[in-house]
């Protein structure tokens, strides 16, 4: 493991006990001072620089897909009349950066709602960031399903604010009982369909 993800992974740790939204700087100073470099000599605007480099190389060089067959699936459900949310927690990269990414990749015009920790100022399983789900999409609880593949922040974070909650275990871990899981998000459209 890189420093970076060592200390990403730390902090969603912590994200995953409090639900607080820690941003950027906070994200990058943890890992200088992991390296055991003096944080004195960076500046705000350095920091906030870098940041935005980032947010580039994120946009130009957009992540793969977990699935090649996403758009489709996505299609699908948008043609039974289901609407789509992205509720993400936003870590290194911004939400403006995220939705550039996004639309890039063509996902950002399948979705009727997107919802970043940044945003919303806090992170998924704080019930505050569901709640603006809810909110924002003027449904009720019970009829929203989440899909995620962390089982705190996604299964647990959702079914505490009385969403439907299908844990997405791409990573095929063990499964457990009373999880309600997916293996591959191609299964949703006929899922939902019932």
């Amino acid at each position: 493991k890189t420093v970076a993800s060592a200390v990403d992974h730390e902090i969603d740790l912590i994200t995953e006990e409090s639900g607080e939204d820690i941003d950027f700087k906070s994200r990058f100073v943890r890992v200088v001072e992991r390296l055991d470099i003096d944080t004195s000599s960076f500046t705000k605007e350095g920091i906030e620089d870098l940041e935005v480099k980032i947010g580039e190389v994120f946009v130009t060089y957009a992540p793969l897909f977990i699935e090649p067959d996403l758009i489709s699936t996505f299609t699908k459900l948008k043609e039974q009349g289901i609407k789509i949310a992205l509720v993400s927690n936003t870590g290194f990269i911004r939400a403006e950066t995220m939705r550039k990414g996004l639309a890039k990749l063509g996902i950002l015009e399948l979705t009727d709602y997107a919802l970043f920790s940044n945003e919303v100022g806090v992170a998924k399983p704080d019930q505050r960031i569901f709640q603006a789900l809810i909110k924002m999409s003027g449904e009720e609880p019970h009829t929203i399903v989440h899909v995620g593949d962390n089982k705190k922040t996604d299964y647990q974070g959702a079914s505490q604010a009385g969403l439907r909650a299908l844990y997405f275990n791409y990573k095929s871990l063990p499964e457990e009982e009373g999880v309600k899981t997916i293996w591959k998000l191609s299964e949703l459209p006929e899922l939902l369909e019932r």
